[in-house]
């Protein structure tokens, strides 16, 4: 399955819930389609604007002022699909009276749980500040040499230039 638009995650969603499916050549109705975008739209944005969590993973948002529609591009990398589809798949579910199967909901939690972990750990990753001490387990300081910890620019967690 090539899940490559915004439509295409909200048909993933829906089949997880039984709403769609191929095997039963059940369609989702257009008015379906447009509220799985819109809520897709508003599940992103509450992840990425989290404060204790912060989740970015690079999805597209729409441009302000213009409607979300089915054909656009998500953006998201391939690893980080089904923790999406199946967490819209549990916002969506109550829409319909559905109770999600409790796999959909260990997935959701899975992958979700795994997002904020990967965005913990690339937030990590920009290193000290310039200015932080260098410690005591540092042989390079001497009476002579540095007094604070010095790495490359690219590695320093205050220079706002992304690394090339």
């Amino acid at each position: 399955m090539d899940l490559t638009t915004k439509g295409d995650l909200v048909l993933a969603a829906l089949r997880k819930i039984g709403i769609a499916s191929n095997a039963t050549l059940t369609d989702a109705e257009p008015q379906s389609l447009e509220d799985g975008v819109n809520e897709l739209e508003l599940m992103m944005a509450e992840w990425r604007e989290a404060p204790a969590a912060g989740i970015d993973i690079g999805y597209q948002f729409a441009n302000d002022g213009e409607a979300v529609l089915d054909s656009d591009a998500h953006g998201l990398h391939t690893a980080h699909i089904s923790a999406v589809y199946h967490n819209l798949a549990l916002r969506i579910a109550p829409d319909y009276a559905i109770e999600p199967l409790l796999k959909v909901v260990t997935t959701a939690r899975y992958g979700k749980a795994l997002l904020l972990k990967s965005a913990v750990l690339n937030k990590a990753k920009k290193g000290y500040p310039a200015r932080m001490p260098v410690g005591s387990g540092n042989r390079a300081a001497t009476y002579n040499g540095h007094h604070y910890f010095h790495r490359e620019d690219k590695d320093d967690a205050e220079n706002l230039a992304t690394p090339g």
